[in-house]
């Protein structure tokens, strides 16, 4: 097992292996970098998923603004070779997008 904690972004961008489970636990207070719903994040990180991998994306869902962010991006995760699911209302205000990398 090998454990990461460090900046989302800038490990993403500089690390070449891939992984079984990628965990994205990312809060600034009661917010989320908005960097973690770009296109280019996501790709980078789907890159980095092994086959039969999972992201586990936990998301802050405050308002009605945080619950039309997670739907454009479920809705807008249009690849072919992934899974998607979500399990809404974790510990009230938390929604967790699981992404199965399944080709």
């Amino acid at each position: 097992l090998d454990l990461h904690i460090d900046d989302a972004f800038e490990f993403v961008l500089r690390t070449k292996d891939k992984y079984n489970l990628i965990i994205i636990d990312v809060f600034q207070d009661t917010t989320m970098p908005n960097f973690l719903f770009e296109n280019f994040f996501t790709q980078k990180l789907c890159f980095l998923l092994q086959k039969k991998g999972f992201i586990l994306f936990n998301t802050m869902v405050l308002t009605e603004k945080d619950n039309l962010r997670n739907k454009k991006y479920v809705e807008e995760f249009y690849q072919p070779d992934f899974k998607l699911a979500t399990v809404p209302r974790v510990e009230i205000h938390n929604e967790l997008i699981l992404i199965e990398k399944i080709k």
